[in-house]
């Protein structure tokens, strides 16, 4: 069983900093926990991951890919939307 260690932090002040770190957490599908720990190490010179590993690349890979996929798709429903926005135009559908 893992040895647990507890640390609890307060962001008076700094709503917009705890935000961030949610967001940027979800995005790279991890914990708050997990990204504030690997953030830690970064800034202590202890890499969380090393990027020269076949599995950290392989894992970086994969977030990567993810990230475009999502991003395409959102090009793509925005594109959709637009043309769809401008053939009601077009047609007169939309009304003022």
């Amino acid at each position: 069983m893992t040895e647990r260690i507890q640390l609890n932090l307060r962001f008076d002040k700094h709503k917009d900093l705890y935000e961030a770190i949610k967001a940027e957490a979800k995005e790279q599908n991890i914990s708050i926990n997990q990204f504030v720990v690997n953030a830690l190490k970064r800034t202590l010179g202890r890499d969380p991951e090393s990027i020269s590993s076949p599995e950290a690349l392989s894992e970086l890979e994969v977030r990567l890919e993810e990230r475009l996929v999502r991003r395409l798709v959102d090009i793509v429903d925005q594109k959709i939307e637009q043309a769809l926005a401008k053939q009601e135009l077009d047609s007169g559908e939309l009304v003022a």
